[in-house]
């Protein structure tokens, strides 16, 4: 079983909820982590001492994602592959060829979907990248939000200014590294 190879530390990944793909041979450069997204709405509700927060909202972005591999400096005209978030971009259809190497093809991919957020607009709008590769940038509606360049720790985008609240469409596309 693939499990009787891990490390140690191997495991512990794992059980701290990481994915890991099937693979013949299991090393460390072999490891591939699923990305997952999340948007987290929250208000202050005003004076603190008279009047308790509402809860925050979140808005869970998993599930299904349109995807395509590209450059970095532009997103990609079509996007022609899907990809379920979270998960591996090895298990999105059709099949990209020559994933988890090199290509001249790519150099980064780029995940796109979208989402409605009902209800009025918050104080505080916050997206949350998991596990992302390297270069993570993100566009909400057609504008830049921001990039987190370090590879798979969480990145945290405030999306304030650029989310559209009361059931309106939000376009959303996040690049991330391939090699």
């Amino acid at each position: 079983s693939p499990s009787s190879n891990l490390t140690a530390r191997d495991r512990r990944q794992v059980t701290a909820g990481w994915r890991i793909s099937p693979m013949k041979r299991f090393t460390p450069t072999a490891v591939r982590i699923a990305a997952s997204f999340l948007l987290i709405l929250t208000s202050t509700g005003g004076d603190a001492s008279t009047k308790p927060s509402p809860p925050r909202r979140v808005v869970p972005l998993d599930g299904s994602w349109q995807v395509a591999e590209g450059g970095l400096d532009r997103a990609p005209a079509a996007f022609d592959h899907t990809v379920v978030i979270p998960g591996l971009i090895d298990m999105a259809r059709p099949a990209f060829p020559e994933v988890g190497r090199r290509s001249p093809r790519r150099r980064a991919f780029w995940y796109r979907r979208t989402f409605r957020v009902d209800g009025p607009p918050t104080e505080v709008a916050w997206l949350k990248v998991n596990k992302a590769r390297y270069g993570t940038r993100v566009w909400l509606n057609g504008r830049d939000v921001g990039e987190h360049l370090p590879c798979f720790t969480p990145g945290y985008f405030d999306v304030k200014p650029f989310v559209k609240t009361g059931g309106a469409e939000n376009d959303l596309i996040i690049r991330g590294g391939a090699d």
